[in-house]
């Protein structure tokens, strides 16, 4: 039995970045060999172990054989005589096909140290294209190695991957988790841009039209806005008749869809503090501001930094939650309580827009 440290801790250690996690290939060895050690198998498809105590990922060597369509269409064949470079052969970028022996000599059959000093995602072999995950992962990793640039002959393996209508068969649950990764990458923009060069686009976001995005500020954006939060962004470039279809066809966790919807809602109104008061008290109810002001700053947020229109009003935000903050303190009155002629709730309204009213001379 032979052990080897794989793929992307091998990569970023050599290109002086942080490993976040460490998976190794197993040579050598069968699955009661790993059961036998104290290993948890976890892989139905493919047998992939945990660690007994550091519950890292152990994979036996394997080969893949295409039997069908999509990413899942292989037929996976893993037993000891399968050689360390058969494993990596299988893998998708030369970058992401180099070993490291328990003695830290690499084992690098595709040049893919070459291919790390020369900044260059390149496939490693023909059969990258019968994956059609390889193309968000490709996309993905332009945006995560902004310097790196994309071998043509890759990119060409990508275009006939959208052609042959293998995109169509990602699911919407595998396509959100490239976009959870794409959100925390340097350049989100160059996903999109990687994308739309081989034709994916409209097929991974049907309802949004590319041109209209503004990738620059996108990548600005990556900055100041963490995480999936940042996939709001992207709605905001989408007709409004088609924007529920848009969140309806990706499989977005409910507290992200609602976020989205909330500064998709706030984007043209944020400026209405301004107008009529029943409006603004309409739009933090139907917002549900009060109740959730932190789900509503952070929407705010994205529309600060999204909005051209918000740098004339630097203090927006801050207003806003004021006003919010004042309204939280509104409450019945012992007097309506006693008093069976009032309606408590239309008591609550006009005492609501008497606040919002004061609020607005102090502006």
């Amino acid at each position: 039995m032979q052990i080897y440290l794989v793929g992307g801790a091998v990569r970023d250690k050599l290109l002086g970045l942080p490993v976040k996690e460490r998976d190794w290939v197993v040579v050598g060895a069968t699955r009661q060999d790993m059961l036998d050690l104290g290993y948890k198998q976890v892989g139905r498809d493919f047998p992939v172990f945990l660690h007994p105590k550091t519950q890292e990922e152990y994979a036996l060597a394997r080969t893949e054989r295409k039997k069908g369509h999509g990413y899942g269409g292989f037929e996976v064949h893993a037993d000891p005589g399968v050689s360390l470079e058969e494993d990596l052969l299988r893998r998708d970028l030369t970058i992401n096909a180099i070993a490291e022996d328990e003695h830290g000599k690499l084992i690098d059959p595709f040049n893919g140290k070459k291919d790390l000093t020369e900044r260059t995602l390149k496939h490693v072999s023909k059969a990258f294209e019968e994956d059609p995950l390889r193309v968000l992962r490709l996309a993905r990793f332009a945006a995560k190695l902004p310097e790196f640039k994309i071998h043509t002959e890759t990119l060409e393996l990508c275009r006939n991957i959208t052609q042959n209508g293998e995109l169509q068969y990602l699911t919407p649950e595998r396509i959100w988790q490239e976009w959870v990764k794409v959100c925390h990458t340097k350049k989100p923009g160059i996903f999109i841009d990687t994308l739309t060069k081989v034709h994916a686009w409209p097929i991974i976001m049907p309802h949004c039209v590319r041109p209209e995005i503004d990738i620059k500020n996108l990548n600005k954006l990556a900055v100041k806005l963490q995480g999936e939060i940042l996939f709001t962004v992207i709605g905001l470039y989408i007709k409004k008749e088609k924007y529920e279809n848009h969140l309806q066809s990706q499989s977005i966790p409910t507290k992200i869809r609602d976020l989205a919807r909330l500064v998709y809602m706030l984007y043209d109104k944020y400026g209405g503090f301004r107008g009529e008061s029943d409006s603004i008290n309409q739009l933090l109810q139907k917002t549900d501001a009060l109740r959730r002001p932190a789900r509503f700053r952070q929407a705010l947020e994205v529309v600060q930094y999204t909005n051209p229109n918000t740098s004339e009003e630097p203090q927006m935000l801050e207003r806003w939650m004021n006003l919010v903050s004042l309204l939280q303190e509104v409450r019945p009155e012992q007097q309506w309580l006693q008093d069976k002629a009032i309606q408590i709730n239309i008591a609550l309204q006009a005492k609501r827009k008497s606040v919002i009213e004061d609020w607005q001379k102090a502006l």
